[in-house]
Order: structure tokens, then C-alpha cells, then sequence
């Protein structure tokens, strides 16, 4: 814990509603208000990856799990779970350095 930053256990319980039942389809993190723990921001069951990006900031950093879903030919349908570092040019300096020093805590398994 490099940064000194917890992650709460709704981070675990959200990935493993994505992951094992389907429940999501993306999660965006962020931090919270004190900058000492990681939250789940927001969730949806949304398709649609347009609507995904634009619930990422312009200007603040997120993480975010994206349950990805792609026809490979021969094979059907498959998924691929994605993890993202949201990292905007325009986003402060802290916040960047804060995030980039908690990203190993954010990186759920």
C-alpha cells in the first residue's frame, strides 16, 4: 500500500457481481473525498460502450472494469474482462500522482 490508500469491500463485492453473475457491465472507481480509500463510483448494465466513455471524466482520473464482448469466428461469442486507468492530460497533478501510486490497490483479481 504504496500510496497509503484502502480499498473498500464493495470494490470486491461489485467485481464479483461483473465477473461470476453478469450483474454489470462496467464498474468506474474513483477515490473518495479524503483521498484514503477506493469507492465504486458507478455501475450500469448499460451495452453500449459509447455510454461507458462518456461516463468517464474529462478532467479526473478513474479505474474501471469493463466486461468486454466480442465475436471470435469459428468460436461465437466471448468476453474478456478489461481494467482501465483513466488518466486525462487534463486532470491535476495530485490526483494523477495519487492514483498512479494506487493503482496496484485498485487492480481487483
Amino acid at each position: 500500500m504504496a500510496s497509503g490508500v484502502g480499498v473498500n469491500e464493495q470494490c470486491l463485492t461489485t467485481f464479483q457481481e461483473l465477473k461470476l453473475k453478469k450483474k454489470h457491465k462496467y464498474i468506474i472507481f474513483n477515490l473518495n473525498k479524503e483521498l484514503t480509500e477506493i469507492v465504486v463510483e458507478k455501475t450500469s448494465d448499460v451495452q453500449d460502450y459509447e455510454a461507458f466513455v462518456a461516463d468517464l471524466p474529462e478532467t479526473e482520473c478513474r479505474w474501471a472494469i469493463y466486461d468486454f464482448e466480442f465475436e471470435k469466428e469459428g468460436a461465437g461469442k466471448r468476453n474478456k474482462i478489461v481494467f482501465l486507468s483513466w488518466s486525462p492530460d487534463d486532470a491535476k497533478i495530485k490526483q494523477k500522482m495519487v492514483f498512479a501510486s494506487s493503482r496496484e490497490r485498485s487492480n481487483v483479481p
